[in-house]
Parts: C-alpha cells; sequence; structure tokens
C-alpha cells in the first residue's frame, strides 16, 4: 500500500466514523431513525470510496489542482477568471438553497402554488359562517335603492333555469325534472 492510499483510507475512515456519530448523536436528541440512516448511509459511501480507488482518485484530483494553481503566472486576467468562478459557484450554491426554501414554504395540503387555496368555514358557534377570506361582515343597507339591489326577489324566477314558475323554497333556483 502506498502513502497516498493509506492516508485515503485514515481520511474515509474517519469521516465514515465522524458521520456515524453524528447521526447517532442527532438520533439520541431528535427521537427519530432518519439522522442514524443517514449517517450510515454516509459512511458506507466513504468505505466504498475508499474500496473501489475513488478516494484516492480525488486525492490525484486536489493534488492536480493545487498544481495548477501554483503553475498559473498570476495576471491580471488569472485572478479576474479565478474570481468569477468563485463568485458563479458562490451564486450558484444560494440558488439551490434559496430553491428548497421555496419548496418548504408550500403548503403541505397538496395544493400546488398555482391554485387558490380553499375556503373554509367557520366552525359552528362562531357567528355567521363565512369563508376565511372575507375579513368582516356585510355591510347592512343604508338607503332604499342599495336594498332593491341586494335583495334577490323571489316573485321572479332565474332566468335560463329549469320551468319558469317559482319554487316552494323561495329564492333558491327551481330543480330540473
Amino acid at each position: 500500500m502506498s502513502t497516498e492510499e493509506v492516508i485515503a483510507l485514515v481520511v474515509c475512515l474517519a469521516a465514515a466514523a465522524g458521520s456515524a456519530g453524528i447521526g447517532a448523536v442527532a438520533r439520541a436528541k431528535l427521537g427519530r431513525s432518519a439522522p442514524l440512516v443517514i449517517g450510515i448511509g454516509l459512511a458506507l459511501a466513504f468505505v466504498g470510496a475508499w474500496m473501489s480507488g475513488l478516494a484516492v482518485l480525488a486525492w490525484h484530483g486536489v493534488l492536480a489542482i493545487v498544481d495548477w494553481l501554483v503553475a498559473i503566472p498570476t495576471e491580471l486576467l488569472s485572478i479576474i477568471g479565478a474570481s468569477l468562478l468563485g463568485v458563479g459557484i458562490v451564486v450558484w450554491v444560494i440558488g439551490g438553497v434559496l430553491g428548497r426554501r421555496a419548496k418548504d414554504r408550500t403548503p403541505a395540503t397538496g395544493s400546488s402554488p398555482t391554485t387558490p387555496p380553499k375556503p373554509s368555514i367557520a366552525p359552528a358557534g362562531r357567528g355567521v359562517a363565512r369563508p376565511s377570506g372575507m375579513a368582516k361582515p356585510p355591510q347592512a343597507v343604508d338607503s332604499p335603492k342599495d336594498a332593491e339591489r341586494s335583495t334577490l326577489d323571489i316573485s321572479e324566477p332565474l332566468e335560463g333555469r329549469g320551468s319558469s314558475k317559482p319554487t316552494a323554497s323561495g329564492n333558491l333556483p327551481p330543480t330540473l325534472p
């Protein structure tokens, strides 16, 4: 075993033990088993990365990036390019976090953000049942003209529905036979 493989093994085992330990502590504090399962899965991924050779490959990638950074000339164009790369990565990560937060804020009732919420009715015994969007009760009628407009005249049937005779229940529309 080469020195690089030993270093990769030690790093992977330490990361595996740390992730399993953090998962166990989180399970003890929260009382849920999901953090423990996540920690064990991450630990197995670290051990699998070492056994498959991906940990050594990643180590060689880090060394190659360090060698490349040392070898490039420190010109203005290189500094601007590295700065733009860093800013782009930071903005990309922020966009991912904001996207997750937006998903977390959607209602858990199963409705999508594009559909309007269903109006709920106040429980019995709490006054007049109104949809939840209605802030205050309807206002009283001030003038006789408003009274004429606001009431439904039950002597004339609603047009375009069923028969032309008024129903016995008053302002309800006639039913179809």
